[in-house]
């Protein structure tokens, strides 16, 4: 919905006012005393933690009845960094807060410090984008074997080994067979095998839940504790070449196999990513993996016509509050087309490398009117001494955790930044209150 016709009014509003001007005062108070302790999620709140590893995306969700949620558990490791510096000239994070464990053990350590005391000891649902490993881990022949000794640790499978998950969703489950028969396509890929054998072993012997996203379904991922009693819905906009029609909310087919895989047999996993719109109320955020988005009149990169997911995507999220970076912001997403729909006053960069974001990229957002604000787990001392004063003036965080919490009722949002540089979570700055349109 445009934000000009959206009404802010509605029943209770005065009495909900009320609550929330306890709140923020609380925040304001909380700021005159920087670095704090993060206060904890209480039921009616949406929690939305981008977690800072520096080697993937991972962002951890506590919805308002209790639900938990995962959206991708990235984890580069054996060497990736050291590799990627000399061959791409580019400069690399390293492992936040420190390298005394993996990313995906720094991730759990996170959840514990974030969940409520009397919470299971689980994660309700895992959401894994697609098969790269900045989203659900890398495993090398010195990767530690799981006590079960049926697959390596990293990414996911580290998450899963210190928080057990109840359910796992991912593009391909259990055919996978788009574009191409995955099996046999990744059957060299490391990471694949090891993911494959990790949801055997425990669907087989705990009882896990695996499926894949259906694309228009806002029942698949849904509140387990009341699920009635708030105005909230997690609905799936794309999995693979399927993708939400906005005025049917139904799922078409916007990209076939023989599309996609070239004479090679080689295909692009970015475009087959998975993205979710999550809605509380009036306040509306998107999360897309590695969705690209080049213009649909040009080849970039050797890349046809479908390599151009987010336009047709578009007009299915709509206008956002907060939308997350396709891509890490790289130069082949965030089209303008994509970037006028979605309209946020908030974007989060999920990132790991100076080439994130691609400088055209940033000034498309930037560009929007009014302007947003930037959140950036990773920005590098190069790529703002090389993009300038506008990465200066619009990233109000360049290097931490980003916390999206969401008040009561959906109507209002603070932005925090949580050291990442600390294994014991502190708040250094409050950004806020943004008012939901």
């Amino acid at each position: 919905m445009n934000r000009k016709n959206k009404i802010l009014a509605k029943f209770g509003f005065l009495i909900l006012t009320a609550l929330l001007g306890f709140f923020s005062n609380a925040q304001k108070d909380s700021i005159n005393s920087l670095p704090t302790q993060l206060k904890p999620w209480t039921e009616g709140y949406l929690d939305i933690h981008h977690i800072n590893t520096g080697r993937g995306d991972a962002t951890f969700m506590l919805l308002p009845d209790g639900t938990t949620m995962m959206f991708d558990v990235g984890a580069l490791e054996g060497g990736w960094a050291e590799e990627c510096r000399p061959a791409n000239r580019m400069q690399v994070t390293p492992v936040y807060p420190n390298n005394s464990k993996r990313p995906g053990q720094w991730i759990a350590n996170y959840i514990k410090q974030v969940v409520p005391a009397d919470f299971s000891n689980e994660i309700d649902y895992a959401v894994i984008s697609h098969f790269h490993g900045d989203h659900y881990g890398m495993i090398h022949d010195k990767s530690v074997w799981s006590a079960t000794e049926a697959y390596r640790l990293s990414g996911i499978t580290d998450l899963y080994d210190e928080i057990p998950i109840v359910q796992i969703i991912d593009r391909g489950y259990p055919n996978y067979d788009f574009p191409k028969d995955l099996r046999s396509h990744n059957n060299k890929e490391l990471n694949f095998v090891n993911y494959l054998r990790f949801l055997e072993y425990h669907v087989e012997n705990n009882n896990l839940k695996v499926d894949s996203l259906n694309v228009g379904d806002s029942r698949q991922i849904s509140l387990l504790s009341n699920p009635d009693e708030y105005d909230f819905m997690v609905m799936p906009i794309k999995s693979n070449g399927t993708i939400k029609d906005s005025l049917t909310n139904k799922p078409y087919q916007y990209m076939s196999k023989e599309d996609i895989v070239n004479e090679e047999g080689k295909f692009g996993e970015n475009p087959m990513s998975i993205a979710l719109k999550i809605s509380y109320g009036d306040f509306d955020y998107y999360t897309g993996g590695d969705n690209t988005g080049v213009n649909t009149k040009q080849t970039t990169n050797g890349m046809d016509w479908w390599f151009d997911v987010e336009t047709p995507m578009a007009n299915a999220v709509g206008q956002v509050e907060v939308a997350v970076m396709d891509h890490h912001g790289v130069r082949d997403a965030m089209n303008q087309y994509f970037v006028d729909t979605l309209a946020p006053q908030v974007f989060v960069q999920q990132s790991i490398t100076s080439d994130h974001p691609g400088q055209e990229t940033f000034f498309r957002m930037y560009g929007l009117e009014p302007t947003p604000d930037f959140f950036a787990t990773n920005i590098h001392n190069a790529t703002m001494a090389t993009y300038g004063g506008a990465f200066r003036r619009g990233y109000k965080i360049r290097q931490g955790h980003i916390l999206i919490r969401v008040l009561p009722g959906g109507m209002e949002y603070y932005v925090l930044e949580l050291d990442h540089l600390n294994p014991k979570l502190e708040v250094k700055n409050i950004f806020g209150p943004y008012k939901t349109f």
